[in-house]
């Protein structure tokens, strides 16, 4: 293969692919389905993914695993939470049965 062959490869597919995939995954979408589109349609794929509604749902749902892994880190730092000796979960001080994985914590 040439080189000018692999430049127009990464141009036209590639690099398109990767800029769709982010696109959709900033808007709680699928990143395989974000690269296809891109790639198969090029810069044209990439316009279409602008266009695509946000996934509110899966948004919110990232943002509140954020907001609960901050709260289970502050509760370590304080005392108040403690890991799971079997599952390594993050359970609440006074708590002696895990929730997680139902032995003892």
């Amino acid at each position: 293969m040439t080189d000018a062959l692999i430049g127009n490869i990464f141009i036209y597919s590639l690099l398109p692919g990767v800029i769709a995939l982010t696109i959709f995954e900033k808007k709680g979408r699928n990143g395989f389905q974000g690269f296809f589109l891109g790639a198969l349609l090029s810069y044209l794929g990439v316009v279409i993914a602008l266009f695509v509604p946000s996934n509110n749902q899966t948004l919110k749902g990232r943002k509140n695993k954020k907001i609960e892994d901050r709260k289970k880190t502050i509760g370590l730092i304080r005392g108040t939470m403690k890991s799971c000796t079997n599952c390594g979960e993050v359970v609440e001080m006074d708590l002696f049965v895990c929730p997680h994985c139902k032995k003892y914590a």
